[in-house]
């Protein structure tokens, strides 16, 4: 899959954060930043 536009990385990342079942919050503090960062 080759991702050319924000949209389409915002909603292959949701997927996977989905499938790994993770919240906004986990998946922000995972890598250091805001949950409302992760929201965006």
């Amino acid at each position: 899959m080759k991702i050319t536009s924000t949209k389409q990385l915002s909603a292959y990342l949701r997927g996977v954060r989905l499938d790994k079942k993770l919240s906004q919050t986990k998946v922000a503090k995972k890598v250091g930043i805001r949950q409302d960062t992760v929201s965006s």
